[in-house]
């Protein structure tokens, strides 16, 4: 292999490199604050628990039970299946039903 033509300011002997590392250490990190300390979201079955509350009676609708839990329209809907599936697959076994009236979505609990 040819050698590369390095200018002379910049061929560095291995103990110039070493040196030059001691005289110029890296900089530290700068250091980290703190973080505040976050509030404790409510647990799933926190939130599963709200959610039957909420299905008692009349029932809900999608927004409210969305606005209620902090969860999207499509995980409440896959919390509600998990809610519905027979207590030997794992579920409540909670029948729930779904209304529709003007384009806007209800459920309730049975």
């Amino acid at each position: 292999m040819d050698d590369l033509e390095i200018p002379e300011g910049l061929r560095l002997s291995a103990q110039q490199r070493k040196e030059g590392w001691v005289q110029n250490p890296p900089k530290a990190a700068p250091a980290r604050l703190a973080s505040p300390k976050k509030t404790e979201k409510p647990k799933r079955e926190d939130k599963t628990e709200m959610v039957l509350a909420m299905l008692k009676g009349e029932g809900a609708t999608v927004d409210a039970l969305c606005k209620a839990t902090d969860w999207l329209p499509h995980t409440l809907r896959a919390r509600l299946s998990a809610i519905s599936k027979p207590k030997k697959a794992g579920g409540l076994g909670i029948k729930i039903e779904r209304t529709r009236v003007d384009g806007v979505t209800s459920y309730r609990s049975l």
